[in-house]
C-alpha cells in the first residue's frame, strides 16, 4: 500500500487532534483542576514575589536619588565617606 506525503499529514494531523482532545477531556473531567490549581498557586506566589521586587526598586530608586553625584577621584570618595 501507497501512501502519499498528504495522506501521511493527514494522518499526523488527526492524531495530534486526538492528543488535544482527550488533554481537555481530561481538564474537563477533573483530572487536571489539581494542575490548574496547582500552576494558579505559582502564578498568585510569583505576582506576590513580583510585587515585593517592585516596592524594592522603588525604595532603591529613591535612595539613589538621595546619594547625590557621584564621587570622580580617591580623594572625593574619602571626603564623601568622611575619611581624612
Amino acid at each position: 500500500m501507497n501512501v502519499t506525503r498528504d495522506q501521511l499529514l493527514r494522518a499526523e494531523i488527526v492524531v495530534q487532534l486526538g492528543n488535544i482532545v482527550e488533554k481537555l477531556d481530561g481538564l474537563a473531567t477533573g483530572n487536571g483542576g489539581a494542575r490548574i490549581a496547582e500552576l494558579e498557586a505559582q502564578v498568585a506566589n510569583l505576582t506576590t514575589s513580583l510585587e515585593a521586587a517592585q516596592a524594592q526598586v522603588t525604595a532603591l530608586q529613591g535612595q539613589s536619588l538621595s546619594v547625590g553625584d557621584t564621587p570622580d577621584t580617591i580623594a572625593e570618595v574619602f571626603s564623601k565617606v568622611g575619611i581624612q
